[in-house]
């Protein structure tokens, strides 16, 4: 009888070891940090999720669980105001060191390819926000050369991004990641640029291929899809547009001279071939603001 209840007890036991999920662990030091409560979130695509929450030691030491994730999962730890990003695709452990007050940047990568990637990717991004703001307070440049610097800038950034890290391993969180970097409150990538819609659907693919049942593929296959058909229909605009300008006839015009906004004088003949849009109204008059938004849209 007794051997019947050891027995049964041990099958207890197993059975309840056998219901433990398996976990991952990101762990590590704050320097110049101590009694202050640090968070796990798991930043899923409906929004973060709070996943677990410690105290920091006397000695800055923390630790912090969640169960793994079966598909590759993005996580961050936020102290305060500050966020450190963190890959996870299976049951590892994630030892970061950090330094106050600004962890956001100063801290280093133990154990994940994937984290350390995403650290890479998010210094270069803060420095990408240093060089636009540097460019929009230059003031040796005017509004276009602005502009100019501005889309050069972005444009080579991206080309860096794509090849260093989105083709690398597109099957990766850390090639996501990068696609769905931002800048002022817009994405990097464009699924309206053809040329991004390539990077998009080259993680789509990969993600299709190694990761069929996660969210993340899901929302990938959905924003690739729409891309694609946005830049289809962006492309037969343009060469609806391109024959219809075959088809216009040039005829007499009124010749102006008016400044562009660069302060150049420019004339209606020297953009003759470009379509022109003249519009005469007040600064001030109640209905300019609107006047002035309506004309944006326009132009866009």
């Amino acid at each position: 009888m007794k051997k019947i209840a050891i027995t049964a007890l041990a099958a207890l036991v197993f059975a309840a070891c056998s219901d433990q999920k398996p976990t991952f662990t990101v762990e590590g030091t704050i320097d110049g940090v101590k009694d202050t409560t640090i968070y796990l979130y798991n930043n899923a695509l409906s929004g973060a999720v709070k996943v677990d929450s410690a105290k920091i030691g006397e000695d800055g030491t923390f630790t912090l669980k969640g169960e793994a994730p079966k598909d590759p999962e993005l996580y961050c730890i936020n102290l305060g105001n500050q966020i450190i990003y963190v890959g996870i695709d299976s049951t590892e452990t994630v030892t970061i060191h950090a330094k106050a007050p600004n962890i956001a940047r100063d801290y280093e990568v133990e154990g994940s390819v994937n984290t350390q990637k995403i650290k890479e990717l998010s210094l270069k991004q803060q420095d990408l926000r240093a060089r636009v703001i540097a460019i929009q307070n230059n003031l040796d440049l005017n509004r276009e050369q602005i502009t100019v610097a501005l889309q050069q800038l972005v444009d080579a950034y991206k080309v860096e991004i794509a090849n260093d890290y989105i083709y690398e391993n597109p099957a990766s969180i850390y090639a996501y990641f990068a696609l769905f970097q931002t800048l002022g409150g817009y994405n990097l990538f464009d699924r309206s640029n053809q040329q991004d819609v390539r990077a998009f659907a080259a993680v789509a693919t990969s993600w299709d291929t190694f990761h069929p049942e996660s969210e993340r593929t899901k929302h990938l296959h959905n924003t690739t899809l729409k891309g694609m058909n946005d830049t289809r229909q962006q492309a037969a605009r343009e060469m609806m547009a391109a024959e219809a300008a075959t088809k216009v006839e040039a005829t007499g015009l009124i010749e102006l001279e008016l400044p562009d906004v660069s302060g150049h004088t420019r004339t209606l003949t020297e953009l003759n071939g470009k379509v022109v849009l003249l519009d005469f109204h007040m600064f001030g008059m109640k209905e300019s603001a609107a006047r002035i938004l309506s004309l944006r849209d326009l132009y866009a």
